[in-house]
């Protein structure tokens, strides 16, 4: 296990108030294996339809009139900062917009610094854009006392993960590797 999974241990450790042993922290590669841990320990339900899931949709009903499968940034540019920060003051939450494709204008030395992401911005379906939004607020939507669905679990270790290792949320999924130690895919 390198440094940046034990940060990642100890931090898991400190937001969720408990101790990981080594030989469990030592299979921990993935997001969703923490969570597995977690949830062992917190024995947490299947609950009606994920109920953090359902506040953010509740959140954005009237800001954001889309389907779950709609991309947002094809009908709510990416660009338009003024409307997203409105939204952010809205709902009271962090909007993290999708990185723009300004790479393309860089000159090949600069985007071995700047890669593009790993997705196309337009593409973003409303359902990816609650997930993010969910992990990128975290502590306020999946905080202490409140990890008693599976949902809220995943909401706070992707957001840990997220916030740890200054990721882009659009690239991280409850599948995504923390880990790159052993060369795990």
């Amino acid at each position: 296990m390198g440094l940046d999974s034990v940060e990642l241990v100890i931090e898991f450790e400190k937001y969720f108030k408990l101790n990981i042993p080594d030989r469990e922290a030592e299979n921990m590669y993935r997001v969703s294996d923490v969570v597995r841990y977690l949830n062992a320990i917190y024995t947490t339900t299947a609950s009606d339809p994920e109920p953090v899931f359902s506040l953010l949709q509740n959140k954005f009903a009237d800001l954001l009139n889309l389907g779950l499968e709609d991309p947002v940034f094809e009908k709510y540019k990416v660009e338009s900062k003024a409307f997203w920060q409105q939204v952010a003051i809205a709902t009271d939450l962090k909007i993290v917009l999708p990185e723009s494709s300004a790479t393309k204008d860089l000159n090949m030395l600069q985007r071995l610094f700047y890669p593009e992401p790993d997705y196309v911005a337009t593409q973003i379906t409303y359902e990816r854009f609650l997930e993010v939004t969910a992990y990128v607020n975290y502590k306020v939507l999946a905080g202490p006392g409140q990890w008693n669905t599976l949902e809220a679990l995943t909401i706070a270790v992707c957001g840990i993960t997220i916030e740890l290792n200054g990721l882009d949320p659009y690239e991280v999924y409850p599948s995504s590797r923390f880990v790159d130690d052993l060369g795990i895919n």
